[in-house]
């Protein structure tokens, strides 16, 4: 589906294939962005070598001949000797082999005559590879697949630019770079993935607890078997320390982690949870006083809105918690490199005197409360690995209040957090895991089948912590 010149050799059994590359690639000779099918080592057998992949195509020369028994056509090739190098290089009929502009051989004669023929000359099959690496692009954008639809669009860019000799671009490449460049969801994935990627490098072995006798941290661990027999969820917090802090956030910055296992939910069950944040109801949260949200479809990548106002009477001020949501299904490996398969979801809080962040109107500031800052809590899930049908759950956390720190002392922060947290794991059981055909996540979950069928089909695999 590339368009290449073809190269054949005495005693070869297959037909070396070889596209443009956007960097001399080892055994196809040092040309850049040029047709080239002579290598050093010769043709290389039994494969046909388009781009990085290298696929079996089996087309048979005739004995003790240089040209093959099928593939006629424009492309239809002989073998020359390169002199002095014993490489076998392409002569197509009735063309003449001309250096390329990179100084390296260009045996078809094709790169001067492309470039003369302008960007809008390319070839259709070379267009065709083009487009369905745009579909396989849209795809990933579509299963919420963040991480490989980034590297997905960067390969595609360097494609596009390789395709357009000069820097040119006109008619249908010049069309494929301004979807590329204005496509309001491949603004919306290089956003998305540059906030995944810059919380993921934070988390640090030292970032975390080292063991039981880390004195930074307070910790509590939970159990309900209300919830389940084999649910735990144990957390851990701590102040920022000096380096850690925000010079500009707010007086108290703290830091949680937690590690949540074996939740009776299925992980895309779980996962429409924290997703479809309208859906929510405030009854379900203790000393919630109100609890909204918004949900984005594919164009958003799947993002979504949470404000929540929480008045504890624990807490000296009432919270109001504006975070936006987003989600990004790895069905291979976690960034943070030892989680395995699941859902990595960035959980960010809305800054202050802003109209719009992440692609959201950001709604007004509820009165008489303390809206809390430089919140950015990253969650993994991932299925039990055993338990079918359950979830569990890594969990880190940076957040700030613009409340002196001799106000909330880390006994009374973790009380709170035991309190929300529990009530939180327990109606989630009672009002959702229990009424669950009832309710509208099911329907939700239909409609956006792409990106939960993706979540639902990621491999159960133990983490490494």
């Amino acid at each position: 589906q590339v368009w290449v010149p073809r190269c054949f050799a005495p005693g070869a059994s297959s037909v070396v294939a070889a596209a443009r590359c956007a960097r001399p690639r080892g055994a196809m000779g040092a040309a850049c962005a040029t047709p080239c099918c002579a290598t050093p080592e010769g043709v290389v057998e039994n494969g046909v070598l388009i781009g990085d992949e290298l696929v079996e195509k089996d087309l048979r020369l005739a004995p003790g001949m240089g040209t093959a028994e099928a593939s006629p056509g424009p492309l239809h090739s002989k073998i020359e000797q390169s002199p002095g190098s014993g490489a076998s290089t392409c002569e197509p009929a009735g063309s003449e082999p001309s250096p390329s502009p990179t100084g390296g051989w260009d045996p078809l004669g094709t790169t001067a005559a492309c470039d003369a023929a302008g960007a809008d000359d390319i070839h259709p099959d070379r267009l065709t590879a083009l487009q369905l690496a745009l579909d396989e692009l849209r795809s990933l954008c579509s299963q919420g697949r963040v991480f490989d639809a980034r590297e997905a669009l960067r390969k595609l860019e360097a494609e596009v630019a390789a395709a357009s000799p000069g820097g040119a671009k006109a008619g249908a490449i010049a069309t494929l770079a301004r979807d590329l460049e204005a496509d309001p969801m491949f603004t919306a994935l290089r956003a998305s993935h540059a906030r995944m990627q810059a919380m993921a490098s934070t988390i640090s072995p030292e970032a975390l607890p080292t063991g039981p006798d880390d004195k930074r941290w307070v910790m509590a661990s939970l159990r309900d078997r209300d919830i389940d027999e084999d649910f735990t969820a144990d957390m851990h917090l701590r102040f920022a320390e000096r380096r850690e802090r925000d010079p500009n956030g707010p007086s108290t910055q703290l830091i949680t982690y937690g590690m949540l296992r074996n939740f009776p939910l299925d992980l895309e069950k779980f996962v429409s949870v924290y997703r479809e944040t309208d859906l929510y109801r405030k009854e379900w949260m203790v000393d919630c006083e109100k609890c909204e949200g918004q949900v984005g479809g594919v164009e958003k990548l799947y993002s979504s809105l949470s404000h929540v106002v929480s008045a504890s009477p624990l807490l000296p001020v009432r919270f109001e918690v504006l975070t936006v949501r987003e989600f990004a299904v790895c069905p291979e490996q976690s960034p943070m490199g030892n989680l395995g398969p699941g859902v990595f979801v960035l959980d960010m809080g809305v800054p202050h005197d802003v109209k719009t962040h992440a692609g959201w109107e950001v709604p007004p500031h509820q009165s008489r409360t303390t809206r809390l800052s430089n919140v950015c809590m990253l969650m993994y899930f991932m299925k039990s690995p055993n338990r079918p049908g359950y979830c569990n759950a890594f969990v880190v956390a940076k957040l700030g209040a613009s409340i002196p720190q001799w106000l909330l002392p880390l006994s009374l922060i973790k009380k709170f957090s035991v309190n929300h947290y529990l009530s939180v794991f327990r109606a989630t059981k009672q009002y959702i895991v229990k009424d669950w055909d009832t309710l509208r996540y099911k329907e939700r979950i239909e409609a956006c089948a792409a990106f939960y069928d993706a979540a639902a089909s990621v491999a159960q695999k133990p983490p490494v912590l």
